[in-house]
């Protein structure tokens, strides 16, 4: 499948574990640590089984009580002290496909971070990765497997571990947000969001002040959820809970926007777990890339 098609990608919805912002009192002090004194990330879930080889194409995999997950990893030149980012595809699409588009082995050696894309194990929802008002556990035991195992077999920065996602993908990353922000520094969400108290991804507030940078493409960004929308409604309840969060509004459709990789992973980069405000609070932005498009409020 060509990455060219990646734009047209349907997401079929068919119809949390939530949390509010608190500070457990874990803070790293020690000696000369450029983190001292910030909250710690949450302990990393531990893996109950044995953890594969962490390296290239992974199959096979069992989180929780489903087997047969597989998934893609691309490693920086040096592994000790790597962050970790999960790109999640569209869906209808494969890890094979988005990991090109998307560039996981560039990104690796940009960011210092293991990239992960996962491949979807599909169910009967016709959605590649569930959002609720369906069952979640499915892919939230993935996320915390994989993390586990990378964990378990590599020198890990866990202040840096990033999500990003387009379409289906972006909505299960807008998940993770709500309900894993204990993990994450950051994110980038490509057309995802929450339609707030309604049914598809009902919003829940992070456990933490977590930065996100949110794209929608304008009104024509709708594969039977109105993404613009949604994009929107997330951003705005997230800063009303203090996070950080930018839109940009490049309405070229459902798709991420052109040029997104001379900004969105600036943003990733520059944010780390606990550090407050983010570089890019306030109508900052430390890169100077981001587009005329991209706004705070």
């Amino acid at each position: 499948m060509s990455w060219r098609w990646l734009p047209l990608m349907a997401l079929a919805v068919a119809c949390g574990e939530g949390g509010n912002a608190t500070d457990d009192g874990d803070t790293d002090t020690v000696g000369d640590d450029p983190y001292a004194g910030l909250p710690a990330p949450a302990p990393v879930v531990a893996y109950d089984g044995t953890c594969p080889a962490m390296d290239g194409n992974v199959e096979d995999f069992t989180a929780g009580s489903r087997n047969g997950h597989s998934f893609r990893i691309h490693l920086p030149k040096k592994t000790d002290g790597a962050g970790v980012l999960f790109l999640w595809h569209g869906n209808g699409d494969t890890a094979q496909n988005f990991d090109r588009y998307m560039d996981g082995e560039g990104l690796a050696r940009q960011l210092k971070v293991i990239t992960v894309i996962p491949e979807t194990l599909g169910n009967s929802f016709g959605v590649d990765w569930t959002v609720p008002p369906n069952e979640t556990s499915r892919d939230a035991d993935l996320f915390d497997a994989i993390l586990s195992c990378l964990d378990a077999q590599y020198d890990l920065d866990l202040r840096r571990v990033y999500t990003a996602g387009f379409s289906a993908g972006a909505l299960w990353s807008s998940w993770l947000v709500m309900n894993r922000a204990d993990h994450l520094a950051a994110a980038v969400i490509f057309s995802g969001g929450s339609d707030g108290l309604g049914g598809v991804n009902p919003y829940d507030t992070p456990a933490w002040h977590i930065p996100v940078l949110m794209t929608e493409g304008g009104p024509s960004d709708q594969v039977f959820v109105n993404f613009q929308q949604m994009t929107n409604t997330m951003a705005t309840k997230l800063r009303a809970d203090g996070s950080t969060a930018i839109v940009c509004s490049h309405r070229q459709g459902h798709t991420p926007p052109t040029g997104y990789d001379d900004w969105a992973w600036d943003f990733l980069d520059a944010n780390v777990f606990g550090q407050e405000p983010s570089p890019y609070a306030d109508g900052e932005d430390p890169s100077g890339n981001l587009p005329d498009s991209c706004a705070w409020e």
